[in-house]
């Protein structure tokens, strides 16, 4: 037994937890390899609850899109995160930064019917 598990030992017992043998902890090696593994589980389910969270946002604005016939034509300059995170908080709606980004980026119409149905 090293120093480390030794105290480890200790701390256990002055805190009345069950002792636990060399058996039952198992090697270390094992034991990192596990955590690894459930932290890369974690990390890809994080990722999937992301790219879902995107994708839905980005259907909802679609659909409102559809409903709309009339197509204006918008004049992009630059809108500050903080004014139109406001503006959102303001009416109860609540978009990823992330999102808001790629929105301003790749599909700008959709960005502006965001703004136009805040402001109306």
């Amino acid at each position: 037994m090293t120093k480390n598990s030794l105290k480890i030992i200790s701390k256990l017992k002055n805190n009345n937890i069950s002792f636990f043998t060399k058996k039952k902890l198992g090697n270390k090696k094992q034991t990192i390899q596990k955590s690894i593994k459930s932290l890369h589980r974690s990390y890809i389910d994080r990722k999937k609850r992301k790219i879902f969270f995107n994708k839905l946002w980005l259907v909802r604005l679609n659909g409102f899109l559809n409903k709309e016939k009339k197509l204006k034509n918008f004049y992009f300059d630059r809108i500050n995160w903080n004014i139109l995170n406001f503006l959102l908080k303001t009416n109860s709606i609540l978009v990823n930064k992330k999102v808001s980004n790629f929105l301003i980026n790749y599909d700008i119409f959709s960005f502006f019917q965001i703004i136009e149905t805040i402001e109306a």
